[in-house]
């Protein structure tokens, strides 16, 4: 197990800094070509360039001054060269289209990540989820 925490652990770090950069660039290089990510709304994109236009553009307006920050972070080993890890968040910063500050948010993220041929880490599917308030 700890062959993969380190790295697997690493990556979902790695998620983190790169939001609180903004640079989805380097954002991107977390995902495999082929990715799949669901966010919070449940709007899905395929493939790593269509993860990374959907992110630039959020962090370009809503999330420009937001940070995220993970804890808990929990991976599970799903075989030899894959894994699990799923981390809660909290999210500052964000702001309403017309720039008027959001409360913090929590959730959710989890990603499948799988070791790619080429030796790294990258995810293959993501799912975010927001932590709603009770009914």
């Amino acid at each position: 197990m700890q062959a993969v925490s380190g790295p697997v652990r690493a990556l979902a770090g790695a998620f983190a800094e790169c939001w609180n950069r903004h640079d989805m660039v380097a954002f991107g290089e977390l995902f495999a070509e082929d990715a799949d990510f669901v966010n919070v709304y449940g709007v899905r994109w395929q493939g790593r360039a269509a993860i990374v236009e959907a992110h630039r553009a959020t962090h370009a307006t809503i999330f420009r001054t937001s940070t995220l920050e993970l804890s808990a972070v929990y991976v599970r080993a799903l075989g030899d060269g894959a894994a699990c890890v799923r981390c809660a968040w909290r999210l500052d910063g964000l702001v309403m289209p017309d720039g008027q500050p959001v409360p913090a948010r929590r959730g959710y993220l989890t990603h499948v990540v799988q070791r790619q041929a080429d030796g790294p880490w990258r995810i293959v599917v993501s799912q975010n989820t927001d932590i709603a308030a009770p009914a």
